[in-house]
């Protein structure tokens, strides 16, 4: 159905900056002789390619939906144009700030990097809060029923009504039967 058509795509909107990072990782591991931005460089450009074209194949695969025509097309072209350039916004983000990031973040092989400190403030937090656990259960817990709560008042203006259930009654009736005799 619709929700679940929309629905697949959401991992594929970070495929491209997974590879795009993936890659980097990989050729910054392999190469300390360089300057960090050249390898950085190579390794988007080594994968910017395939990357724009996986994309693009995922957006040929949304054309017939775009095609379709009537009550269908009134329901499916919202969604399929919404993924379309969701997907062409996780193109440019992989091929332009996905790796403007990877050199901010992420250290030379061997290197300490910025990501360092925040797991080391990560690990800290952890550690009170393992140690204080009671505390945090019920931090949870209440966080968790005022999320019903909220939830049990939201509208569904969103979602479709589905008339499941309902009987489908159709009259068969000779064409040469006259109106009167239709209505009785």
């Amino acid at each position: 159905n619709l929700m679940s058509l929309g629905a697949i795509d959401f991992g594929l909107l970070v495929d491209g900056s997974v590879v795009m990072v993936e890659n980097a990782l990989r050729r910054l591991s392999q190469d300390d002789d360089r300057p960090r931005h050249q390898v950085l460089l190579e390794s988007a450009q080594e994968v910017g390619r395939p990357i724009a074209f996986g994309i693009g194949i995922i957006i040929v695969v949304y054309l017939p939906v775009m095609s379709l025509t009537g009550m269908e097309g009134k329901m499916f072209h919202p969604m399929a144009f919404t993924v379309v350039f969701a997907l062409l916004g996780s193109l440019l983000l992989a091929l332009t700030t996905t790796p403007v990031l990877v050199s901010l973040l992420v250290g030379q092989a061997g290197h300490a990097s910025r990501l360092d400190g925040i797991k080391a403030r990560y690990r800290r937090l952890l550690e009170a809060t393992l140690a204080r656990p009671l505390p945090i259960a019920i931090g949870a817990v209440t966080l968790f029923a005022l999320s019903l709560v909220a939830f049990s008042r939201l509208g569904a203006e969103f979602i479709p009504e589905l008339d499941e259930g309902a009987l489908a009654v159709q009259a068969i009736r000779l064409p040469s039967i006259s109106l009167t005799a239709s209505l009785e």
